[in-house]
């Protein structure tokens, strides 16, 4: 059994810690905006939340093809607009 020692404050607040759920500060100052997203090479949309950085929504690796919008539903009509009309596949 643990007596309280400085290594048992340590442990709880580790266990404490681990729990705890953190979000990044720039999320918490820009609002979060729907979007669809789209790889130009092999051409495949999905909806993603992204949160404005620097000014600009952005991501690393896909070019924007719809948004923003408020709801993901708004997001989802407009991936399926695109997959109807042939510019997205269905990821």
């Amino acid at each position: 059994m643990l007596c309280r020692t400085p290594l048992h404050s340590w442990l709880v607040l580790l266990l404490v810690g681990a729990n705890l759920h953190t979000v990044p500060a720039f999320a918490v100052e820009e609002s979060p905006k729907w979007f669809v997203l789209r790889r130009s090479e092999i051409a495949n949309c999905w909806t993603a939340l992204l949160v404005r950085v620097d000014g600009a929504y952005r991501h690393d690796s896909a070019q924007i093809a719809g948004g923003p919008y408020d709801t993901e539903a708004a997001a989802q009509a407009r991936e399926t607009e695109l997959v109807r009309t042939g510019t997205c596949d269905k990821s």
